[in-house]
C-alpha cells in the first residue's frame, strides 16, 4: 500500500501543478488503485480498512505532498543545497 505514492504524487501534481495526465499515466493510475484495492478486499469479498493499513495510505499521502510541493524548493535553490538541507 505505500507504493500507492507514486500514484498519489502524480494525482496532486496534476490537482495543484497542474500538470497533465495522458492515456497511460490514466491507465496506470487505475491499475494501481485496483491493485490496491484487491489487496483491501477480504477473503470473503467484504471490502473493508484496518486502521494499520488506512494509516499507511496516510503515511504515503503525506509523503506524496512532501514530494509535490517540494518541486518549487528544488528550482529554486538547486539540487544540492536543497540535497544539504535534507540529510
Amino acid at each position: 500500500m505505500i507504493s500507492t505514492t507514486p500514484l498519489l504524487s502524480a494525482l496532486l501534481a496534476a490537482l495543484f501543478l497542474k500538470e497533465k495526465f495522458n492515456r497511460f499515466g490514466w491507465i496506470g493510475s487505475f491499475t494501481s488503485f485496483m491493485g490496491v484495492a484487491f489487496i483491501s478486499i477480504e477473503s470473503g469479498g467484504e471490502f473493508s480498512i484496518e486502521l494499520g493499513a488506512l494509516m499507511i495510505l496516510l503515511g504515503a499521502l503525506g509523503e506524496s505532498f512532501y514530494f509535490v510541493f517540494q518541486s518549487s524548493y528544488l528550482k529554486k535553490y538547486g539540487f544540492l543545497p536543497f540535497l544539504r538541507t535534507q540529510l
